[in-house]
């Protein structure tokens, strides 16, 4: 047992390492450089020895730079002197399998890089067993707790459910409706907007996104994406509105006024998109609620 354990041991190891060269950047960079600078070193002594020994082919020169040329061809199979059938000193018969491996490296790290993002992506899209709810409201804390009956993975909730719930407790009793993502910070460290912008990073997910997602209680503090922000910091005070039946617009977290001029909203939009999503969510929210 003990002698399988250790061989698990150095598996797993070998293994680590080589996830390492392939999913990490910078290693993997380092690696292929590698692998290139033994090649062409002992490619470079090997082929000396081989053009000045007994067995050197004719036809080839013997200087520097010619050793320096057939050595670069090494990499991608096409070094002359190398075509035949030797035997060839071992440096060299060294060199002969490390530079192909190096060149396919480089091709396998160029495809990672070119291909790193959609790969994220594709991840994302299968990606099971967890889900993300949107919103604060009453509804959104419905399917929260409902989905945790179902032993759902839940973020925030899940990982830090005493504090998310006391975060909320001191939201809702608090005598100047404090928001509920500035009592996060208060008793997590950080809010449900900073762990969304984290996962977000974490996916690939677009720029902009990011952005709506920290911000979306802060809109003042956008960047790059002032009008997306804008537009999802006023739709999720419109969304709260919808979950408890209220035109009042102070049920429903403050809305910026720089995000209203933002989004050239003004108080008649508003109020007819408060209207227009009531009467769509008297549709979805039951459904939402049973699931």
């Amino acid at each position: 047992m003990a002698r399988q354990a250790g061989s698990g041991a150095r598996g797993a190891g070998w293994w680590s390492t080589v996830t390492a060269i392939v999913y990490v950047p910078f290693a993997r960079f380092l690696g292929v450089l590698a692998v290139a600078i033994v090649a062409l070193v002992l490619g470079g002594i090997g082929l000396e020895q081989y053009l000045t020994g007994p067995h050197a082919p004719s036809g080839f020169g013997r200087g520097f730079w010619d050793i320096v040329y057939y050595d670069l061809q090494l990499p991608v199979l096409s070094s002359a002197p190398t075509q035949g059938p030797g035997p060839y000193p071992v440096p060299l018969g060294i060199a002969r399998i490390l530079a192909p491996v190096g060149t396919f490296l480089a091709a396998v790290g160029t495809l990672f890089l070119l291909l790193g993002e959609q790969w994220r992506r594709l991840q994302v899209a299968a990606s099971r067993y967890h889900a993300i709810v949107a919103g604060d409201g009453p509804v959104a804390l419905k399917l929260a707790g409902n989905l945790l009956a179902e032993k759902r993975q839940l973020v925030l909730f899940s990982r830090a459910p005493a504090p998310a719930r006391e975060a909320l407790l001191m939201s809702v009793d608090s005598a100047d409706d404090r928001g509920l993502y500035l009592c996060e910070r208060e008793v997590i460290g950080f809010d449900h907007g900073a762990v969304g912008v984290q996962l977000a990073r974490n996916w690939a997910m677009p720029a902009s996104l990011q952005e709506c997602i920290e911000f979306h209680h802060e809109p003042d503090r956008a960047q790059e994406y002032p009008l997306e922000v804008a537009t999802v910091h006023i739709a999720n005070s419109v969304a709260v509105l919808a979950e408890i039946g209220s035109n009042d617009l102070s049920d429903a977290p403050p809305i910026s006024a720089a995000a209203l001029r933002a989004a050239e909203v003004d108080s008649a939009d508003l109020a007819e998109a408060v209207l227009q999503t009531q009467e769509s969510a008297a549709e979805i929210l039951p459904l939402l609620a049973a699931a």
